[in-house]
């Protein structure tokens, strides 16, 4: 027997619920749902990962972290687009850091991630 990691995006449970995947959910033998961030857990993420680029955390001001918490709805997938996006924003721009403001921007800009548009990831 191969393990095998599946890793859905919130319709997962319900396609392994599916009468026609009955023979592959019996298969399974441990299943865990992961919750999303809190606003302390996507604060630790980011410092965890800048820090490890042996880039300054700071590089994100507190008011960022929080607007890259909110537009991600705590989803570490969305949080590092988002961050991302701000990155690359911010050196074509020739800033050194990303503010709250700033982010704000950059998530309103962003094609997937402009209000209602959340679920695209």
């Amino acid at each position: 027997m191969k393990p095998v990691v599946l890793g859905p995006s919130g319709t997962g449970d319900d396609t392994l619920r599916l009468p026609s995947l009955e023979s592959l959910r019996s298969r399974v033998s441990f299943a865990h749902a992961l919750r999303p961030f809190t606003l302390e857990d996507a604060r630790n993420y980011m410092r965890f990962h800048l820090e490890r680029a042996e880039v300054d955390p700071a590089v994100f001001s507190d008011d960022a972290c929080r607007v890259l918490f909110q537009n991600s709805q705590g989803k570490p997938r969305m949080l590092n687009q988002l961050a991302l996006h701000g990155l690359i924003a911010a050196a074509a721009q020739g800033r050194d850091d990303v503010d709250g403001r700033f982010m704000k921007q950059q998530v309103a800009a962003h094609p997937l991630y402009r209000a209602g548009h959340h679920d695209a990831a």
